[in-house]
């Protein structure tokens, strides 16, 4: 990370005057960051961007513009951590995960075993495709609203929803057919994994819960830590429910298909429970969405306009990825939808976070 002082800072943009360690910097081939320095007001204030030039017509030579909008806090630095993390992971297992990949094309719904030597978010992200390909698989047997129960509780767990590839395409083809669906997910985020999570990630957790109500996708958030250990599924009410987990499964997804009817009242009566006492609840996504901050002790007010100025300026030069299979179209789908959702919610009573 390379550290200078702004030239200057005009309407909606920093910029850096050319010099020779700059323009080193941004011909690294690996990830790196500039970070412009400006006092506003009185306070010092870090603005940051990828250091590697983007689109055809930029060269690693001249002055650096990095928008206003892409200001260090908990939103951005969440969103480089979580990039960042993925990213070193993945291209590390580049060849392994290549070779994985493939064997699941050729064998469908095949779990996998969990002992290829890799690493953590590479094991999470083969957890996650089995999943989806395994609930995918079932699509047409599973009617026009059906119901989602979801593992993740922590910033870098959901954060796999706004940065994995495979998982913004998965909700495109899972989105309820039809206006005004029935269709839900629910989330368990225990008290006590918010208050052990630091800010960015209760950022990413928000933001994963966004991008599920931008598909029209209503959401349920239960604090009941007897629900931790509910294995993830889907439900077709009354017809058969298909149990995808991934998550803290140690490595080995758990995949099955049933229509046992002990099985779908079991089903039923977690997404019927946590339906009707979601600490999230409200008509509109909208007030949903301001809940949500509020239970995960953000300021919706803030997350509105800071998710409306990085949802303007875009997300590529703030975080492109490398990995082939890393993408910004649901952080950007989610930036777009707490925008537009959140564009008049009043300040809620939490500190706004900075």
């Amino acid at each position: 990370m390379l550290t200078l002082p702004a030239a200057s800072f005009l309407g909606h943009s920093l910029r850096l005057d050319s010099r020779p360690e700059l323009d080193d910097w941004r011909a690294m081939p690996m990830r790196a960051l500039v970070v412009a320095n400006r006092t506003v007001d009185g306070a010092v204030r870090q603005f940051v961007t990828d250091a590697r030039p983007s689109g055809v017509r930029t060269t690693a030579s001249g002055p650096v513009d990095i928008p206003a909008a892409y200001e260090l806090d908990d939103l951005t630095y969440g969103i480089l951590w979580a990039m960042s993390g993925f990213e070193a992971a993945l291209l590390g297992d580049d060849q392994a995960l290549h070779t994985l990949l493939a064997s699941l094309t050729a064998s469908p719904g095949s779990p996998l075993a969990s002992d290829h030597g890799l690493t953590e978010v590479s094991t999470m992200l083969i957890g996650s495709e089995t999943a989806a390909r395994y609930i995918l698989g079932h699509r047409d047997h599973l009617g026009d609203a059906p119901v989602f129960w979801t593992r993740e509780q922590r910033g870098e767990e959901a954060a796999t929803w706004l940065f994995f590839r495979h998982k913004y395409r998965y909700l495109e083809r899972m989105a309820p057919r039809r206006p005004g669906s029935t269709s839900g997910r629910g989330f368990c985020v225990p008290e006590t994994a918010v208050a052990s999570s630091p800010a960015y990630e209760r950022v990413l957790m928000f933001l994963a819960i966004a991008l599920m109500e931008s598909f029209s996708i209503r959401t349920w958030v239960t604090g009941d830590g007897g629900f931790a250990h509910t294995d993830g599924f889907v439900l077709s009410h009354g017809r058969r429910a298909v149990i995808a987990s991934w998550v803290r499964t140690e490595g080995a997804s758990h995949l099955a298909v049933t229509a046992r009817p002990g099985a779908l009242r079991t089903f039923a009566d977690v997404t019927g429970h946590v339906s009707h006492h979601s600490a999230t609840a409200a008509e509109q996504a909208g007030q949903r969405l301001a809940a949500t901050a509020e239970y995960l002790g953000l300021d919706a007010s803030w997350l509105g306009r800071r998710c409306a100025q990085l949802s303007a300026a875009g997300t590529e030069r703030l975080a492109r990825p490398r990995s082939r299979l890393l993408g910004l179209e649901g952080l950007e789908a989610a930036c777009r939808f707490v925008a537009e959702q959140l564009v008049i919610i009043p300040r809620t009573r939490t500190a706004p976070t900075r």
